[in-house]
This record gives structure tokens, sequence and C-alpha cells, in this order.
């Protein structure tokens, strides 16, 4: 046979018959086959796993089993592996069967010709070429596809996403959020004077600041203290020029926010080969439904946030407020509200302008202070009280320097606690995700074993699970946590019911105005009773009158906290306050 079809292939022949193996193995190697025989079912699937395999040609009848076991297997592992089928016991049953498991032809022994045998086999190799030519095609067009794809919706020097690509994934993501009740995050970001990078530093530099933030979206930040990473289904884009926008599904303003500054942060700790100055950025978020119910809307209000941060003297983060300036109101405009705010928040973390005040929480039964809530208390003019300064910080992304400035201030009297007093310290949500929440410098000190973390039941419903797991460390750590405003409904039991806490604290709402054996009496001391079964301790915080004390401790609440024991003040400042605290218990016939 001159024709050599089966050129560089390997087949396997299958057969019991030493004639039949011996028939093919001539007709093959004349075709130019590449050749492994076995001489039944267990020795064809040891040779066929030992091999790579272009075709099998396999006898329907084998001493040891059926052919078939050896064709299904060969189908199901290599499906750019050719099949033939041979029997001597042709019907029509078995043929119809062989066509059911698209194998690619059918022989019947003995052979009449082996030439009309050579033909057909010759018929299945062009076959598998067909097929396997096909895939190729297929597999080319897909690629040059996924390149045409990514042209339309990716910009062709950072790799990120485009401007059409965004706005319709800011579109559809808007009504999935609409649809679900999630709030949508919109950061614009500006690389601060960028023009001046390129006519200093010509534009193949300029060009590599913009793939090297692009390289930022993707993790790659050098400053491993903020931490700044984007979750699988954010999108980063690059918005033109010099522009990006950054689309966080699921996520709050405030949380936006802080993933900006975390941005901007790891920003300033970045070097570029070639430039040799500084570069900074400029960022506004916006968000869904907050600033607008469509896109047109949130688009405007990132947008003018993004402008505020620029004129008060860019490398800065702004959350929007109908306050601020609109994007295109011209440039000689005073500086509004919010932004005297975000300044007064920037004088205060520079100055350090916070009074920690710390108020007593009392052993009622014991007639003893055993530790003390340490309470922040802002002295620039512009904050009425510590929640009007979080907020501010909130919105700016800079609740975690406001936490990291706080802390150390807060912890400085703990050296004179008493030996078995505690310290009760609030933590805001954004300072449970603060990279250096566990390091020495910014972090907790060295106090575990007298303090007393504080988050609120809002916090722990409005997050995630990893806020569950930095308890859980904390913990470990050796650090007591307790959760903080307790209320009846649903929301409060559930959080209850999912934190391992060592102190739950209730507001007035629970108490206050509660007739002694009515319903929310009663259900007052199931929670008492829950929290003793679990090992936790219950306090009752903004205590402000004899008749409120009775109750509580009729209801099973020895720990209190409120003006009828103290008001926040300055450390420890009174000597005679375990003195007043005890005067106050006796007046109300309470032993010691």
């Amino acid at each position: 046979m001159s024709e050599r079809f089966g050129q560089g292939l390997r087949v396997l022949v299958v057969d019991d018959d030493a004639s039949v193996r011996v028939v093919l193995q001539e007709l093959l190697a004349d075709a130019g086959f590449v050749i492994d025989t076995a001489d039944g079912l267990q020795a064809g699937k040891a040779g066929f796993v030992a091999g790579r395999f272009d075709l099998v040609i396999c006898d329907k009848n084998l001493g040891d089993g059926s052919g078939l076991d050896l064709v299904r297997q060969v189908l199901a592992e290599a499906p750019d592996c050719e099949v033939i089928i041979m029997s001597a016991f042709a019907s029509l049953e078995s043929a119809v069967e062989a066509i059911r498991m698209r194998v690619g032809d059918y022989l019947v022994k003995p052979f009449d010709s082996i030439d009309v045998v050579a033909d057909r086999i010759r018929r299945v190799v062009e076959h598998l070429n067909l097929k396997r030519e096909n895939r190729a095609l297929v597999a080319e067009l897909s690629e040059k596809n996924a390149r045409l794809q990514e042209l339309v919706v990716k910009d062709g020097l950072t790799g990120l996403f485009n401007h059409a690509y965004l706005q319709e994934r800011l579109e559809s993501e808007i009504k999935r959020s609409d649809r679900h009740g999630h709030d949508v995050g919109l950061v614009f970001i500006d690389v601060d004077r960028f023009k001046e990078i390129n006519d200093t530093f010509g534009h193949q530099v300029g060009d590599r600041v913009l793939r090297g933030i692009a390289d930022l979206f993707r993790g790659n930040c050098r400053s491993s203290d903020e931490g700044f990473r984007l979750r699988e289904h954010d999108i980063a884009a690059r918005y033109g020029g010099d522009e990006f926008v950054l689309l966080l599904p699921e996520t709050a303003k405030a949380g936006a926010a802080i993933k900006a500054e975390r941005l901007r942060s790891c920003m300033e700790g970045t070097r570029f080969d070639g430039v040799e100055t500084s570069i900074t950025l400029s960022i506004g978020v916006g968000g869904f439904p907050e600033d607008g119910a469509d896109r047109a809307a949130v688009v405007r209000a990132a947008d003018a946030a993004l402008y505020a941060a620029k004129r008060m003297g860019r490398n800065r983060v702004m959350s929007y407020e109908p306050s601020l300036a609109s994007a295109d109101a011209p440039a000689g405009l005073p500086v509004g509200d919010a932004e005297k705010r975000v300044l007064a928040l920037e004088e205060t973390l520079v100055s350090r302008a916070v009074r920690l005040l710390y108020q007593p929480v009392v052993d009622a039964k014991r007639w003893q202070v055993v530790g003390y809530e340490a309470l922040c208390s802002p002295t620039h003019g512009a904050f009425a009280n510590v929640r009007e300064l979080f907020a501010v910080a909130e919105r700016g992304g800079r609740v975690t320097d406001l936490g990291r400035m706080i802390r150390p201030l807060a912890l400085a009297p703990l050296a004179d606690l008493g030996r078995d007093a505690k310290l009760f310290l609030n933590l805001h949500v954004a300072e449970l995700h603060d990279p250096l929440l566990f390091q020495d410098g910014a972090s907790l000190g060295a106090g575990t074993a007298k303090l007393v973390l504080e988050v609120t039941e809002q916090t722990l419903l409005a997050e995630d699970t990893r806020i569950y797991a930095t308890l859980r460390r904390l913990r470990d750590h050796g650090f007591e946590v307790a959760l903080d405003n307790l209320t009846s409904g649903y929301a409060g039991l559930e959080a209850l019911a999912r934190l391992e806490v060592d102190y739950v604290k209730i507001g007035p709402a629970l108490f206050s105005n509660l007739p002694a054996g009515g319903r929310g009496a009663r259900l007052l001391k199931h929670i008492m009773e829950y929290a003793a079964g679990e090992g936790q301790r219950v306090v009752a915080v903004g205590v402000e009158t004899e008749t409120q004390v009775e109750l509580l401790l009729k209801l099973g609440c020895p720990l209190l906290q409120g003006f009828f024991f103290g008001h926040p003040e300055p450390p420890f400042a009174r000597a005679d306050l375990a003195v007043e605290v005890r005067d106050k218990l006796r007046r109300l016939g309470l032993r010691g």
C-alpha cells in the first residue's frame, strides 16, 4: 500500500485472535501508523492508559470481557481519539449500539477485502483529521472573538475596562441593586497634575504611570499596611485620559470611601521608574441609592465629589454631599460647609483635637466600680459631638486614621485602672478591617486582660462574616468583646445568638418606664437569663434614676452605667467616686 494516510498517528489494536492482529498490523504499518496491540480487554485497558492514541480498533467480544467497556472508556477519557469496532457476530442491534456510542466505523470479520478495510480506516482517519482541523479553527475563532470582545470592552493601554463598558455595567448593577435592595459605590479617581508628568518626563513615562495605577487595582500595592484590594466582582475602568473609576457592587458609600482612602494612601507609597516626584490621587465617591436613583445622577454625584477633592488641594477623598459644588462650577467658588468639615477633620487628626472622658461601670450588688467606658469628645468647634466627627470621617474614608489616632489616647490611662477593673472601648466597623489593629503603634497595645472592645448590633448585621472572624481573632488574643446597644427586635436577638461575646450592653429603650410585671420586663428578664446561660454579663447603660436601678437589679442586671453613678470625666478624676457610689446604693437599701 503506497498511501501512508496514518503517518504520525498511533493506533491500538485489541483482539484475542492473533491472525486478525497480524493482518491489521501489516495493513496499518504500510499506512504509516505506530502500532500497539493487546490480546484481551484487560490488556487493552492497560495499554490505553499507558499510551496516547489517535485510533483504537477493538473487537466487540473478547475472551475476558466485552470490548465495549474499553470503547466507553476511550470515548469518555479521550474525545480526540477515534474508535473502530470489529465483530464476527454482526447484527442490526450491535450496529445500532455502535452508532449510538458514536464510534467511527463497524467492521465485520472475517474481512472480505483488505483494500476495503484499508479504505474504511482511511475514511475514519480523514474524519479524525477533519474534526481536529475544525476544533483548531473553532479555538482560533474563539481566541479572535475574545480578542475582539476585549478590544470592545477593554482599554488598550491599561488593560482595564473602558468607559463604554463601565457605563453598561453601572446601569445593569443599579437595576440589580434596586431589585434586591443593595447599595452600589462609585469611585472617581484623577491622577493629580498628570499633565505636568507628561510635560516633564514624557508621554512614555506618563503611560507607565497609568499602567502602574492599573496594577494597583489588580492588587499589586506595595504598601501592605493599607491592604487595598478589589474583590472579584468589583470593576476597575479607565474613564478617559488620567481618570479611572471603580464600580463597587453591594457596597455602601461609607465602605467605598474607606476603600478609596486605602487606595489613595497606597498610591502615596508607590514609586514609578522615571518619575522623580510623588504621584497622588484625588478621589470622589458617590453611591446608589443615596445620591441618585439612576446612573446619570450617581455619576454626577461622584464627579462633583472628585471636583471638590481637587478644589481642596488634591490628594484626598471626598464623598458627595448635596452642599458640594457641582463639577462644572467656577473655580473661584468659596469652600462650602461640607469641605470645611473635611478640613476640620484633617486639623483634628493632625492636632489630635479630641478629649477622652471616662464613665464608671458599677457592680451594684458589690458596691464597686468595676470598669470605665472611654468616651471620645471632639474639641474642634466644627463638631458638636463624636457622632458628627465620625460621620465626616466616614464620608472621607478616614475612619481608620481616626481610630488609629484615638486608640492610643483612650488607652493611655490603662495602667492606672484598678487591678480587676476593665476599660470598655468602642470600635467602629472600619477599625475591624484595619491591618494595623493587631500590631504595635496604632494598635490596641498590650492591655489585653483589661480591655473590653465594644461593637454595635447594627455594625454586625450590616457587615459581612469577616467581622465575626476578626472578633474571634480578638478574643483569641485575650481581649473581651461586648455587644453594644442591644435592641429587643429580631435583629438584636439574631446578633446575640450569632456572636460570642463576654458582655451585652442594653440601653434605656429596653428598661425605661417598664412596669415591673409587664411584658417588656419579662422580655428583658429572658434576655438576662439567656446571657447568663451563655456566660455573658449584661450592662445596663443610661441609668439615671433610683427606680431604674431597683428594676434592673430585680431583673438580675447588677452591672450598671449612667449619670446616676457618674458623668463622663477625665481619667479617674475623682478619688471619692467609689465612696459616692456606695453611698447612693446604701440609700437604696442595697447591701454590698
